[in-house]
């Protein structure tokens, strides 16, 4: 028989390999557990009778702007089903005319949001993942809930209540990875509120068309000038 030939550097090598993978799996398992937590803590945010209250003055106009972007995509024949979903380029669409990004969070912010609200979804005969309204709605409070600092100062701005000192606001503008939330129980009322004093979306359902239809123009005169630079450059 071959006697086995013991390789003390192999073997200390094994055995920190081990030892990292052992860490990485604590890690992701620590992650899961805030991820689950951060979602929990969201969604009982969501459903707070103020917050709701908020939802429901724009519920109109927040229907209408989402009906727009999820038949403003291009959806392939065996998939018009999707036109009631907001799929992720148009999602990113939104946030983009709106300047949510980069104005109040990152654009790694605004698509890590719509991959945790899509992230148990799964894509069937080809179809892409998509959001329902409601994940609309939630969407617009986890950007809030990232924003706060600055949505707070909107609502400030606009009422003339519940301005914060500058200190306040530095302690608080700090920089975190994409799909990590901080301070999710500071969020309020007055936070979303901001953010649809941001959005300013008009009342009147063809004032609110109008003010669509003018994004979008205004995205596609950025495109035909960057294509145009392109030519003389």
């Amino acid at each position: 028989m071959l006697r086995k030939i013991n390789d003390p550097r192999k073997a200390r090598q094994e055995k920190e390999f081990k030892q990292r993978r052992l860490q990485a799996i604590k890690e992701e398992i620590v992650q899961y557990e805030k991820f689950k937590k951060d979602d929990e803590e969201i969604h009982n945010l969501m459903q707070t009778k103020e917050i709701r209250e908020v939802y429901q003055k724009y519920e109109k106009q927040l229907k209408q702007v989402y009906n727009w972007y999820c038949r403003s995509a291009h959806h392939p024949i065996g998939s018009l089903d999707q036109l009631e979903t907001l799929l992720l380029k148009p999602y990113m669409n939104f946030a983009s005319d709106f300047l949510i990004y980069p104005t109040i969070i990152k654009m790694q912010e605004v698509e890590a949001i719509f991959r945790s609200l899509t992230k148990v979804k799964l894509s069937v005969d080809g179809k892409q993942v998509s959001m329902t309204f409601d994940d609309f709605e939630e969407a617009l409070l986890r950007m809030a809930i990232k924003g706060r600092v600055i949505l707070d100062q909107i609502y400030a701005a606009k009422t003339g209540k519940g301005a914060k000192s500058q200190a306040d606001e530095e302690d608080e503008a700090e920089d975190e990875k994409p799909d990590e939330y901080s301070k999710i129980s500071e969020t309020t009322a007055n936070t979303v509120q901001g953010l649809f004093y941001y959005l300013d979306l008009p009342s009147e359902k063809q004032a609110l068309h109008n003010k669509l239809n003018g994004l979008k123009k205004n995205v596609l005169s950025m495109h035909e000038r960057k294509q145009s630079m392109k030519f003389v450059n």
